[in-house]
């Protein structure tokens, strides 16, 4: 079953280029499924250390700053709306990095769909 997790996430990177060309909705599903599969897979393997990262602290700090600085707006709920949800992408990158230290053959396949996608 993991395979398969796996193997559909996978397919979701390799395509990402032709999905952003979709429009927004397969973007933000693609996005909020590679993100699903980080916590997931982070929990499962019990893999804690890209937590200690220096890089994910740094983003995080500024996903925070961003949270801090809308909650000191004038319009508290529209500065939320966008700043709010960015942890989404966050969770998007770290999940990228999984997918890509898993297997490195995936990011050549991702530059094909690119360059296919691009042409």
């Amino acid at each position: 079953m993991q395979n398969l997790i796996t193997l559909i996430v996978s397919a979701i990177f390799v395509t990402f280029p032709i999905i952003i060309a979709t429009g927004p909705f397969l973007t933000d599903a693609g996005i909020i499924i590679i993100g699903i599969y980080f916590i997931a897979s982070t929990v499962y393997n019990k893999n804690y250390k890209i937590f200690s990262s220096i890089i994910f602290k740094l983003i995080l700090f500024f996903w925070i700053y961003c949270i801090f600085v809308s909650l000191i707006s004038s319009n508290i709920m529209l500065s939320l709306e966008s700043s709010l949800f960015y942890g989404r992408f966050i969770l998007f990158a770290m999940g990228v990095g999984l997918i890509i230290d898993n297997n490195n053959k995936l990011l050549n396949y991702f530059f094909i769909t690119l360059i296919i996608t691009l042409s």
